[in-house]
């Protein structure tokens, strides 16, 4: 290994590639290979752009507004399997998990004596057949 000293000039001044992506902050995309090829330098400037552009944070996308519809089926939902979001979430397939419980949340939140009923009343069942095709759809969904 060189010492620092015996670096280019343009190198002593030049920011590490975790610096300059922010690793710190980020999850880890980038495998370690690739890293390793910036640090050495044998990686192109125009590549390490493309990258950085890969790897920066993407925009969050707004959820849907839920219909009355599926309010009634959370409700259901709630019914029949209490707490368990997985199950519900198996039940929406164009929901996901952090939509199922952000729904709960907000619920809970403007009427919480409403949800503690409704989870302590007793279980509505679906039909199998009901179960079964939510989870051909949610299976569908993760594809």
């Amino acid at each position: 290994l060189k010492e620092h000293g015996d670096e280019a000039p343009a190198m002593q001044n030049a920011m590490s590639f975790e610096d300059a992506i922010g690793a710190s902050s980020l999850p880890h995309t980038v495998s370690e290979d690739v890293v390793q090829k910036f640090k050495e330098g044998k990686e192109n400037p125009g590549h390490f752009r493309a990258l950085m552009q890969s790897v920066r944070p993407q925009r969050k996308k707004r959820a849907l507004k839920w219909s009355m519809d599926e309010k009634k089926r959370f409700i259901a939902c709630l019914q029949q399997f209490g707490l368990d979001f997985e199950a519900i979430t198996n039940m929406f397939p164009n929901r996901t998990r952090r939509e199922i419980r952000r729904a709960f949340k907000s619920i809970h939140g403007s009427s919480p004596h409403v949800i503690n009923q409704v989870i302590k009343t007793h279980k509505v069942t679906f039909s199998p057949e009901e179960i079964q095709e939510c989870v051909e759809l949610s299976k569908g969904k993760h594809r």
